[in-house]
């Protein structure tokens, strides 16, 4: 269906069930065009679902952030080349991959997770690349399992603690936390927050979006509230870790500020960075393009 008439049907539809469905059919649209399909496997006797596009080897495994999915990396594995295998898994409690029962989540649980998705689908050594916590998870998953990871792609990456206060420090300090937004009025908010350039939804998408959003915040407070609980010192970790790394940055993100990037640099024995000017917290989303070619550069090398 072209753009302009889904938005027409976007437009006509006013109840959340209809607005749900031609959501899904975008999202269907747009793994086609990056010639990725759904998949689940079981990890630890819990379902993972994950996207997975064939192709040669090492696969390009990508993890996506706090409170985001697998459908945030489309854009990005669109614009890449198609000969390599790329995998694009939900972490539990994420998109479509449920937590389970009783399980307490946080970055160490994720690293054994994707440590297991890998073996499970077959996968490593890989280029592991991940945003935000993801590239904290990814990270761990480098320290942990080594012999897994070819080299890491991080993008914005949580763990650091940046010398200048991030937007978000911020507004944490004082009680508010925009990762986790409860209502449309605050996922307009998140979305302002957390991109430089907020991409043009549709009204009634956003509508879909905010609800799912919600419908997880639950689950995103207590985890939100364990992984601040759980710090450690990575910081102290990160020599150690001789992995070729590509850093990326938005110059102008608010969740994690830039100036965390220097410190990831300097500990890592093996890593290079690229600031991007006029990007915030999501390089694969906001600049698709730019991160496409420093990260297929940075991979041909390998």
């Amino acid at each position: 269906m072209r753009p302009l008439a889904l938005l027409s049907l976007f437009a006509l539809a006013g109840c959340l069930p209809v607005q749900r469905a031609l959501v899904d059919r975008a999202v269907e649209g747009r793994r086609d065009a990056a010639g990725l399909t759904p998949h689940t496997v079981e990890v630890g006797g819990t379902p993972v679902a994950y996207l997975e596009r064939p192709g040669t080897e090492p696969a390009l495994v990508l993890v996506h952030g706090f409170g985001a999915e697998k459908d945030g990396w489309l854009a990005l594995v669109t614009a890449m080349d198609d000969g390599r295998r790329v995998l694009v898994p939900d972490l539990a409690g994420h998109g479509d991959s449920p937590a389970a029962p009783g399980v307490r989540y946080d970055v160490r649980r994720y690293a054994a997770d994707v440590a297991g998705f890998l073996g499970a689908v077959g996968a490593g050594p890989v280029d592991l690349g991940g945003n935000s916590m993801g590239g904290l998870v990814a990270t761990l998953v480098a320290i942990e399992h080594p012999r897994l990871v070819r080299s890491l792609v991080l993008m914005d990456p949580a763990g650091v603690p940046s010398p200048t206060p991030s937007g978000l420090d911020s507004l944490t300090a004082a009680g508010t936390n925009p990762l986790i937004p409860t209502t449309r009025a605050e996922y307009d908010r998140l979305m302002a927050f957390v991109f430089a350039t907020p991409p043009d939804i549709p009204g009634p998408a956003r509508n879909v979006l905010a609800d799912r959003a919600a419908r997880r915040a639950p689950f995103l407070r207590d985890l939100f509230a364990t992984i601040q609980t759980t710090r450690g010192t990575l910081l102290e970790l990160l020599p150690g870790v001789e992995t070729p790394t590509l850093l990326l940055w938005g110059a102008q993100d608010r969740v994690l500020n830039v100036s965390a990037a220097p410190l990831w640099t300097d500990a890592l024995p093996n890593a290079r960075l690229a600031v991007l000017d006029g990007v915030g917290h999501a390089p694969m989303m906001e600049a698709p393009a730019e991160t496409a070619r420093l990260v297929e550069s940075f991979l041909a090398e390998r």
